[in-house]
């Protein structure tokens, strides 16, 4: 019964809102009589009602746009999801070729050291044999 009456007043609402549309709307007093009327079509506890249901289709409208982004969002992570670990991979890649390259050269520089280590050892052997022998030679 209670809906039977909101739609009767629905139907009310929107006669008047389509005369004034008609009549072009505006300030003429035209228009001011239409708005004057409208109270007497309806009651405020009518109006309230109307505007509860508004609101709750509003609501219902708002979390349906809500879900459906959500969902949106999901659906474009999965889509996206096997390009983002192909990247992961390719940058995955390149850091452990650029870390190989330089491990590469921290084992060559080692070596160079250890090289240059054996070097300066034996030079210093090769000095302090002919200071040793040039020693003895001016001894005896």
């Amino acid at each position: 019964m209670a809906s039977h009456s909101m739609r009767q007043s629905g139907k009310k609402i929107r006669g008047i809102w389509y005369s004034l549309k008609r009549s072009g709307g505006g300030n003429c007093s035209h228009h001011r009589r239409h708005r004057n009327v409208a109270p007497s079509f309806v009651s405020k506890g009518e109006m309230q009602n109307i505007k509860m249901i508004l609101d709750a289709k509003l609501s219902k409208i708002v979390s349906e746009i809500q879900r459906s982004q959500e969902l949106h969002f999901k659906l474009l992570q999965l889509e996206l999801q096997p390009q983002i670990e192909k990247f992961e991979s390719e940058v995955r890649n390149e850091l452990e070729k650029h870390t190989a390259g330089h491990i590469k050269e921290i084992e060559s520089l080692k070596a160079e050291r250890a090289v240059t280590h054996n070097m300066i050892k034996f030079c210093a052997g090769t000095i302090s044999f002919f200071v040793s022998f040039t020693t003895i030679l001016i001894l005896t």
